[in-house]
């Protein structure tokens, strides 16, 4: 999942959006935001989504691997 998530934001890389931040009188500001992703945010992406599928599947393991075989069957 990882591994995908960090794909798809590789083909993501440059998009833009833009808005206008206003005011009440009619006035604002035109405001433009580039999706840049580089390898460090890459990296983080990874880090964050291996030490979740680790905590995610270790605790499980952890409780099933202290029963007994015949509680694990019921």
């Amino acid at each position: 999942g990882g591994c995908l998530g960090c794909a798809m934001g590789m083909l993501a890389d440059g998009w833009t959006a833009s808005s206008i931040v206003g005011s009440s009188q009619g006035g604002g500001k035109f405001v433009v935001l580039k999706l840049a992703v580089d390898y460090q945010i890459l990296s983080a992406g990874l880090a964050v989504s291996v030490t979740m599928g680790l905590l995610g599947g270790l605790i499980p393991a952890l409780n099933a691997m202290r029963l007994t075989a015949l509680d694990a069957l019921r």
